[in-house]
């Protein structure tokens, strides 16, 4: 188990939030785990840490322009000690202009729910399957450190630190391994949303043009 909490923003306006434990799964974590402490992302009045965005507030998106954040989730992410059970968390650092000029503008940390999008594959990729070692290598907190990950509307193209990355929707193959239980709870993580097809990715929404600023993940 696992402890996640969230804020979301409820059907009168107002933003709401949790703090439980839910099971310590890959599915779960990537939920809340993509953005670390201090990543900026682009909003209409500039780039917002994303521990300082809150439901309610508006990010840009390249497919869609200003949208609102339905949902912030976030955990906490420990370094890995001798006789401590479970894998350890790992986070991956993109070097600036490590992609090409401004991509990243500056080092950007990402957890393991992060995806990237990849001009050359046309879709998203998890950071994990960016790793070459020099560009972008594999680091373990060294200090406890949040992560965070955002919901909006659907799938959605995001900047961070000036590199294109996708708001949160689930794997859809993941999830149809999940039991009606286990569907549940993690249903219940997301108490704004009736069902996982509320923020599955749109169809085609990853294979857009993107427009400038987004065009260089």
């Amino acid at each position: 188990m696992r402890r996640f909490a969230a804020q979301w923003l409820a059907e009168e306006g107002q933003s709401d939030d949790y703090n439980r434990l839910a099971p310590a799964s890959s599915f779960f974590e990537s939920a809340f785990n993509a953005f670390i402490r201090g990543t900026l992302l682009a909003t209409p009045t500039g780039p917002v840490a994303v521990e300082d965005l809150m439901p309610g507030d508006l990010v840009e998106t390249a497919e869609r322009g200003a949208e609102v954040i339905l949902w912030k989730g976030n955990l906490t992410l420990y370094p890995h000690g001798p006789g401590m059970p479970g894998q350890p968390d790992g986070l991956f650092r993109l070097t600036a202009d490590s992609l090409g000029y401004g991509r990243p503008m500056q080092d950007l940390l990402l957890g393991s729910g992060a995806e990237v999008w990849a001009p050359n594959r046309s879709r998203f990729i998890p950071a994990a399957e960016m790793l070459d070692g020099v560009s972008v290598i594999e680091l373990a907190p060294p200090a406890p450190v949040t992560a965070y990950h955002i919901c909006l509307a659907g799938r959605r193209t995001l900047l961070a630190n000036g590199l294109a990355v996708s708001s949160y929707a689930p794997d859809e193959a993941a999830a149809q391994q999940l039991t009606p239980e286990m569907r549940a709870l993690f249903l219940s993580l997301f108490p704004n949303l009736r069902d996982l097809e509320d923020i599955a990715a749109l169809a085609g929404s990853g294979q857009k043009a993107r427009p400038n600023g987004f065009a260089a993940a």
